[in-house]
């Protein structure tokens, strides 16, 4: 299944194995593992070895429903560009919410694809599975992701206090809800055109 709409220059859909090797080179960059790595483990160098486990992992957590990894695609290429998911977050525990995440190889950084294929990824989360919320973490340096973020209508919340007196958390938590996501649609009207095939 690939998602994707009339006037954008990216789309999204499950990786395959055919796809390991140019997604290890755009995930092969100090840039993109060090802000990769801000939310979890990233493995630097990435290698293709990474990149087809990876992508085995997405193809087994799709179809038990657990999470779903999207590649984002160039329309004019057909070439991986990097990865959108949504995920299920371990502080939430209401089923009907995930957390999205993405990233891009760097020589498309800046030019919108992360916006389209943000977009895209939250006709799916809402529509096709039913979810209420999408929330993300970012960092205050990543001024990209916030705009990213931002241009998609989440908003900036605080999550529940550490137990403890535990360190702050020092990412940035944006969340967009169901009805934060019916603005969006009457806000941006290629959100009608998106499709799936």
């Amino acid at each position: 299944m690939a998602i994707r709409a009339p006037e954008f220059r990216a789309y999204i859909k499950m990786p395959t194995i055919d796809d390991a090797e140019i997604l290890a080179e755009n995930a092969n960059d100090p840039d993109v593992a060090r802000m990769v790595a801000k939310r979890g483990e990233f493995p630097h160098p990435y290698t293709k070895a990474n990149a087809s486990s990876f992508i085995e992992f997405a193809q087994f957590a799709a179809k038990s429903g657990v999470e779903f990894h999207f590649g984002i695609y160039s329309m004019a290429t057909d070439k991986i560009m990097g990865m959108i998911a949504l995920m299920r977050n371990q502080s939430e525990q209401d089923p009907k919410t995930m957390e999205v995440g993405y990233w891009l190889g760097k020589p498309y950084w800046g030019q919108g694809y992360a916006k389209e294929a943000l977009l895209l990824a939250l006709k799916f989360g809402f529509e096709d599975i039913g979810l209420d919320r999408v929330v993300a973490e970012t960092t205050g340096d990543n001024a990209r992701s916030i705009r990213v973020l931002e241009h998609a209508k989440f908003s900036r919340y605080a999550p529940d206090a550490q137990p403890n007196g535990a360190n702050p958390d020092p990412k940035l938590h944006y969340e967009l809800k169901r009805e934060g996501y019916e603005r969006l649609k009457l806000s941006d009207e290629r959100m009608g055109r998106i499709y799936s095939t």
